[in-house]
This record gives structure tokens, sequence and C-alpha cells, in this order.
């Protein structure tokens, strides 16, 4: 980079670009002032500020979503199993209902045939409530896909951008 004498006080562009000098030349001597660290400073300053106001937008619309999430929990529990006591009890209480009013009305069928019937009975009830709890669950499955799905993925997302937002600030990034 040369200097002539038709360069007077302002910019003089460097060999790369964005990177150029201030030039001021008084009482025969010439100075250079890199300009890159001054631009650097100043458009710092702008990304911090917008950053900070972009965490408190973004924090903002996190605890919305999370209410709206709360609400749709709310409106919509999410179906329990029930543990093996209930699959196992339920039935067979019924079943032995049923079979002790057979073994009443009809002795000649006899312990084992009440016995036989009582089974078969605590089966088809075990079948029967595992299936109901399947297609329930199934329902609520195909509800959240549609309705908690998208505002989890949407917190998820606004919270990655918190994140990076704090880098900014703090001077990480």
């Amino acid at each position: 980079m040369q200097v002539g004498t038709d360069t007077a006080a302002g910019r003089l562009d460097g060999p790369y670009r964005g990177k150029g000098c201030l030039v001021d030349r008084g009482g025969g001597a010439i100075l250079l002032q890199p300009l890159a660290e001054e631009l650097h400073g100043t458009q710092v300053a702008p990304e911090r500020v917008a950053s900070e106001l972009a965490i408190q937008r973004l924090t903002g619309e996190v605890s919305n979503l999370r209410a709206l999430l709360a609400l749709w929990d709310a409106a919509h529990p999410k179906p329990k199993a029930p543990g093996w006591i209930t699959v196992a009890t339920t039935p067979s209480w019924a079943s032995a209902i049923i079979a002790g009013e057979i073994q009443l009305r009809e002795p000649a069928l006899g312990l084992w045939g009440c016995f036989g019937i009582f089974l078969v009975l605590a089966l088809i009830g075990t079948v029967v409530l595992a299936l109901s709890n399947k297609v329930r669950m199934a329902d609520w499955q195909k509800q959240s896909a549609t309705g908690r799905d998208p505002l989890v993925r949407a917190i998820k997302v606004r919270e990655t951008e918190i994140a990076t937002h704090r880098l900014i600030v703090t001077g990480q990034r």
C-alpha cells in the first residue's frame, strides 16, 4: 500500500476487502488508523442488544407455549394402562360372580364346570380390557400428534434460539 501526495485526510482502502485505513497527514507525518477495529466494535453492540431483546421475546413465547401445553394436557389426559393386578382381577371378579350364579342355577355342572367357565370368562375379560386400552392409547397418540407434539416442537425450537442468543450476549459466539 502506498500513500502518495494526492492522498489527503480521508480513507485509504487496503488490499483486503473491508480492511481500510484512515489517513491523516499532519506536520509531515502520515498516520494510518485501521478501520476494522472501529467497525468491529460498533457491530457487536447492536448484535448484543438484538439478542437481549430476542431473549426477552422468546422467553415470553416459551411461557405462552408452556401454558397452552398445560391446557392441552389438562383437556386430553394420557390414558393409563392398567397394571397386571387390574387386568387379572377385574375380569376375574366378574367371571367369578357369573360362574357362581351358574353354579346356583345348574348344580349338575359341578365345581370343575364352574371353574372352567370362570377361566374362560376371565380370559375373555382380560383380552377385552387390554384391547380397549390399546384403542384408547392409539386414539390419544393420534390426538397428540396434531395437538401436543407441535407445541413441544415449538418450545424446543425457541429454547434453542434462546441458547444461541445467550452465547451472543456473553460474547462466546
